[in-house]
């Protein structure tokens, strides 16, 4: 049998501690049976890819309607209701880009968005989200993972292998198809 670890409330700061997502929670979560489902897709994710759909085509001006129904339904899920996060305003297309992606990583933590998040914004913001967590003021290399931030590893990381069995059975296809890094 194995041993019990408190996770919550008290904050577990040590060699063994672990982040714990309460929104996943499940009071009456027995053995492996839950009623608790998994979240694909949530009305805050829908708003958040509008905000940056906008900002992409038109600039932020009309965006900003988005992303502030996401942040008023944060103020108000806080009793009372809190003056924080501020809507949002003011801001250039291009800072307007880089909030909104890190707000989705506030916003959708644990909803498996991340990886696809960071991918899609092609090797530049891969490698600088890699240096970002690489260089945190709480990183621990004996804890932590330590990312590649060598443009070689850095563009690996955006792809996948071709199956060899795709390579084999294709006759369009030649091991030199194969994509970079996994030859």
């Amino acid at each position: 049998m194995g041993t019990s670890v408190n996770v919550y409330p008290t904050v577990n700061n040590t060699a063994q501690g672990w982040p714990y997502i309460k929104k996943y929670v499940d009071p009456a979560y027995v053995a492996t049976l839950s009623n608790r489902n998994f979240i694909y897709l949530r009305y805050a994710d829908v708003l958040l890819m509008l905000a940056e759909a906008e900002n992409e085509i038109n600039g932020p001006a009309n965006a900003y309607q988005y992303v502030n129904q996401v942040l008023l339904r944060a103020r108000n899920s806080a009793t009372p209701a809190a003056a924080v996060p501020a809507d949002w305003s003011g801001m250039t297309q291009d800072q307007f880009r880089d909030r909104i992606l890190r707000e989705r990583r506030y916003e959708l933590i644990g909803e498996c968005h991340l990886w696809h998040d960071v991918r899609r914004r092609g090797a530049a913001y891969l490698k600088a989200f890699f240096i970002e967590h690489n260089t945190h003021a709480t990183f621990n290399p004996a804890a932590d993972k330590t990312y590649p931030t060598d443009d070689a590893s850095v563009n690996k990381l955006l792809l996948i292998p071709i199956p060899e069995k795709e390579i084999n059975t294709n006759t369009m296809m030649s091991p030199a198809d194969q994509n970079p890094g996994y030859n």
